[in-house]
């Protein structure tokens, strides 16, 4: 093996610390990529949920005008769960009162 002069070993020793310095240089801007993407990807997610929420707020809005104003209904229609005011009477007659039962009509 040969001895390495002064001037060389330092020289080596400057390229080291060059090559050191740089790989930090890379890491930290990795380091900053990787906060800004996240930040970037947070900042989407926030921006379509809200857009999402108005959306909501708009389309609940309109149904509600088109349902009726201040809770009129639309029509006088009335519904039951698909069960005539006869049968009503023979499975329900002993809960239900004969006013309900008559509502039924």
């Amino acid at each position: 093996m040969q001895k390495i002069s002064k001037e060389e070993r330092a020289a080596i020793n400057r390229r080291w610390i060059q090559y050191g310095q740089s790989d930090i240089n890379f890491r930290a801007t990795m380091a900053r990529v990787r906060a800004a993407s996240l930040m970037v990807t947070f900042l989407f997610l926030a921006g379509s949920f809200f857009f999402q929420r108005r959306q909501v707020r708009i389309k609940t809005r309109a149904l509600r005008e088109t349902v009726g104003e201040k809770g009129k209904p639309i029509s006088d229609a009335r519904f039951s769960l698909g069960i005539c005011p006869d049968c009503t009477r023979k499975l329900h007659g002993d809960i239900l009162s004969e006013d309900e039962l008559n509502r039924m009509r």
